[in-house]
């Protein structure tokens, strides 16, 4: 019998995940688990513990009434994502296809090799296997679980999740599953991050993108950087409180290493009287700005910009900036049309960009600064920023700083997080900086040689904490040679924009005639009831337009992304299938109805902004 399940489900596995089926032939058997058949027939799992004894993974009874038990035992209806931790012979995965749709997101995790094979051996999968929205971690690699989790966060940070936990595997690696469950908290509580960022400021991505395609297309990228600074020190300057520490000790030693500022530390460092070798800025917002005095900019220093910072930030640097290519998907696809900068790779925060640059011209040792992650007698930055100077404005007005810094600090109650600081004294962080603090870990992995010299704040696994004295002295003892600062002033040779200029223009094209199909449709529209079917019809099939035109889908929705994420929200409840089908066709036309007028505003807008672009590159 088991010979027969077997070769079904491998049959059917070798066409969903081909991957799998070699890493399962290779899996040798160790003995340590058994099949035995419990009373009702069905085949049950033990394995002998370290003291002996024989511990089973399923009721010895009926294991398929335990399972059936347990998916009945939890509220199936509220939910599309499920998170199957840890399978046995699989009994709760296949009474949970057996009852979800077909539009849900199954995940499996197991950590077993040899239990997994033992499954695909004793019951039949192929329906599990089958299941459009499965995905199965088996015995997965950090890299593997980090890709998967990251794909998952987004679905499961919108729309939730509902976790069914098998226990008794759970017991046999509980590390393993610990760190899943870290991870996945991890993995969504920067999704949630990145989805109230992109929420609020995808337009202004839009538009400071579009301003900034004559410099985007102007500016070398950091491809043609890759190594060239390799063993050189860096320090990553960020303009926490304890920058206020040890800003003087940076001046003395500035030639002997390569300075990176974030933005905001750029104003104290040049009032400490030194010049950074690159300030970097990401920000879309207009405070990045205030970062900068645009009438004075450093002689030395050369910006590395995100595509989506305001664009009289890029225009003051015209001979000394570099560009890279942004998460943002408008900035993806103008690279790909106009040819590549260079992608540094994952951030949250201006730092990240800082160190991951660092990483890219092969700096080692690579030394944080001013890296506090969190509150100092409340207050987050240092002296000298354009935060301390709002203040001495509003101090004038007889407010004290003290208060002010109080002020600011109560605006961060609601996320505010109590943990302790590289000292073990207890100071606050907010969930945005654990986010930041998180995805540093993550980068330091990959890393050979990072120091932590901010002096305060929070530790930061994988960076050794000194101080900026020590290390100074044991890493940054000697002048860097000027020669090897040269190659940030060759002149690189700029991009033909002419493929890029044609593909802006078909683009408006594509935009004029989605714009004139969604006018129509607009004008069509009716109040009678009985209208209600044809309009979710045609408005059904226009989805399925942007589907198969997924460049221009992703376009219109990196501009419009509160509104489409309210639409995919909206569009889960239907999928969920809990109402009756006169009410779903009211809540699909409801959906519709009110997402049309974004449709059109979005490309009518998008396509005004390209035709403006157009007449300046």
């Amino acid at each position: 019998m088991s010979n027969i399940f077997f070769k079904k489900n491998i049959a059917t596995l070798e066409k969903r995940f081909p991957a799998l089926i070699k890493t399962i032939s290779a899996t040798p058997t160790h003995n340590s688990f058994q099949i035995s058949v419990a009373k009702s027939g069905s085949p049950t799992l033990c394995y002998q513990a370290k003291d002996g004894s024989n511990r089973y993974l399923h009721s010895i009874y009926r294991p398929e009434s335990e399972a059936e038990k347990l998916i009945s035992s939890l509220p199936l209806k509220d939910y599309l994502n499920f998170m199957v931790i840890g399978s046995g012979l699989g009994y709760s995965l296949l009474e949970l296809t057996k009852r979800v749709s077909k539009n849900s997101k199954i995940v499996l995790i197991e950590k077993n090799l040899e239990v997994f094979k033992l499954a695909l051996e004793s019951l039949d999968w192929t329906n599990v296997l089958q299941h459009p929205g499965l995905s199965l971690l088996i015995s997965p690699s950090d890299h593997e679980l980090n890709e998967n989790l990251s794909r998952v966060a987004f679905a499961f940070a919108v729309n939730g999740f509902l976790p069914i936990i098998h226990k008794p595997s759970i017991s046999l690696s509980p590390d393993f599953y610990h760190k899943i469950d870290t991870r996945l908290s991890k993995s969504i509580q920067e999704t949630e991050l990145n989805i109230k960022t992109q929420s609020k400021l995808s337009q202004t991505f839009f538009f400071n993108i579009m301003e900034n395609v004559p410099a985007i297309i102007d500016s070398p990228g950091i491809l043609n950087l890759k190594s060239k600074m390799t063993g050189i020190p860096a320090a990553v300057i960020s303009a926490g409180p304890s920058l206020d520490k040890n800003i003087k000790l940076l001046k003395h030693s500035s030639e002997n290493l390569l300075l990176i500022a974030v933005s905001t530390a750029l104003k104290p460092l040049l009032k400490a009287g030194i010049e950074p070798d690159f300030v970097v800025a990401i920000d879309s917002d207009e405070t990045t700005v205030k970062g900068f005095n645009l009438n004075s900019i450093p002689k030395k220093t050369f910006l590395l910009f995100d595509p989506t910072v305001p664009w009289v930030i890029p225009n003051a640097f015209k001979d000394r900036r570099y560009v890279i290519d942004s998460e943002i998907y408008f900035s993806k696809w103008i690279a790909e049309k106009n040819g590549a900068k260079g992608y540094l790779g994952k951030t949250l925060s201006v730092a990240h960009t800082g160190m991951l640059l660092a990483k890219h011209l092969g700096c080692s040792p690579v030394i944080l600064l001013g890296q506090d992650l969190a509150f100092y007698k409340n207050k987050m930055h240092c002296s000298g920023t354009f935060y301390q100077n709002d203040f001495i404005e509003l101090t004038r007005t007889e407010i004290t700083p003290n208060s002010l810094e109080k002020n600011k600090f109560k605006k961060y109650e609601a996320s505010l997080k109590e943990t302790l600081d590289i000292f073990g004294q207890k100071t606050n962080t907010t969930v945005a900086l654990e986010s930041y603090k998180n995805l540093f870990e993550n980068i330091i992995a990959s890393f050979q040689n990072v120091l932590n010299a901010t002096e305060g704040g929070l530790p930061i696994n994988g960076a050794q904490s000194l101080t900026l004295k020590e290390v100074l002295i044991k890493f940054c003892s000697n002048k860097i040679n000027k020669s090897s600062r040269e190659f940030l002033f060759e002149e690189l040779a700029k991009k033909d924009k002419s493929t890029l200029k044609e593909s802006l223009e078909e683009l408006s094209q594509i935009l004029d005639f989605w714009s004139q199909e969604l006018l129509i449709l607009d004008k069509s529209i009716k109040p009678e009831k009985s209208y209600q079917k044809i309009f979710i019809n045609e408005m059904k099939t226009h989805y399925k337009k942007l589907t198969e035109n997924p460049q221009l889908g992703q376009l219109l929705q990196g501009f419009s992304y509160k509104e489409f994420l309210e639409w995919n929200r909206a569009n889960y409840k239907i999928c969920l299938g809990n109402e009756r089908p006169e009410k779903i066709e009211e809540l699909k036309f409801q959906r519709d109805r009110g997402f049309l007028p974004t449709l059109r505003k979005t490309c009518s807008v998008v396509q005004t902004s390209i035709k403006k672009t157009l007449k300046r590159i």
